[in-house]
């Protein structure tokens, strides 16, 4: 009889954990809202004139964070309405009108709205820079930044 307690007690803690577990992951964003496709008649977007500085080269930037920068249009991201954005030295993009952290996000708070394609301890050397450009025409605006 006690070896079927110990079992059930034991269940008991497996169902806590994976409620736990799903629980903390249904703020996350759904591949189902969005749609994937490959076009291969893209270009890349001339960022060598017009563009606007976030971080200016001259200083090496470690732990560096732009300000919260308006995008010049409204960017829909799951529903919700982005107008400003800013960027990290660390390679971190976030949404909304408070500035992204200095820290490195490799476990972002869910009330935040993070971009982190190149995530880690990395930094900006004195001779680069991150500048960004809007292109386009509405409803097609392109928000496009380029880090140096």
């Amino acid at each position: 009889m006690k070896s079927i307690q110990q079992f059930s007690n034991k269940s008991f803690i497996s169902i806590v954990v994976i409620l736990m577990f799903f629980y903390g992951n249904d703020r996350g964003q759904s591949t189902a809202n969005y749609a994937y496709a490959t076009n291969t008649l893209g270009s890349l977007t001339n960022m060598s004139s017009g563009t606007t500085d976030l971080l200016a080269a001259g200083v090496l930037r470690q732990n560096a964070v732009s300000p919260v920068t308006k995008i010049g249009f409204t960017f829909y991201y799951m529903s919700v309405a982005y107008p400003q954005f800013s960027i990290s030295s660390k390679g971190q993009m976030r949404l909304g009108p408070v500035a992204v952290s200095a820290i490195n996000y490799t476990t972002p708070r869910v009330d935040e709205t993070v971009f982190a394609p190149m995530s880690g301890f990395n930094s900006i050397q004195a001779s680069g820079k991150v500048h960004y450009i809007v292109t386009g025409t509405a409803p097609d605006w392109v928000l496009s930044l380029n880090s140096l």
